[in-house]
């Protein structure tokens, strides 16, 4: 690739596009890269849905809505969704081992320990549909 290519190329990017730069342990940039190829994503593209997300724009922008156009789309989406799913599972999970002992028979422990088994149903249904 010529000079004059690259140059135009670094001109329109800076036109168009900001950098953001975040310093992180090795071990999660790893961690990051590996999730995202194991995916298919590109690291830009799920930090720019985060960041929309976090903004509260995601809803506003129909390109941050999944594909559903073939089955590897679809798995795709199902990866995305148990991360979530497996991650309100861990929390209501935590919630139980951390609760005192005097909470054991209160509704509110219960019910966490009932979300927790229904996520876990759903991360297993979910598993056995697009085996992910």
């Amino acid at each position: 690739m010529g000079k004059t290519s690259n140059a135009a190329k670094q001109k329109w990017n800076s036109a168009h596009y900001s950098q953001v730069k975040a310093s992180v342990k090795p071990e999660t940039a790893a961690a990051f890269k590996a999730a995202c190829a194991a995916t298919g994503d590109t690291m830009a593209g799920v930090l720019s849905r985060l960041m929309l997300e976090y903004a509260g724009q995601a809803h506003r922008d129909p390109g941050l809505t999944p594909s559903t156009k073939t089955l590897k789309d679809r798995r795709k989406a199902a990866a995305v969704a148990c991360g979530i799913v497996a991650a309100l599972q861990a929390a209501e999970e935590r919630y139980v081992g951390n609760a005192p002992p005097s909470l054991s028979g209160a509704p509110q422990y219960e019910m966490a320990e009932e979300r927790a088994s229904l996520l876990q149903d759903a991360l297993d249904a979910i598993d056995e549909a697009y085996g992910n």
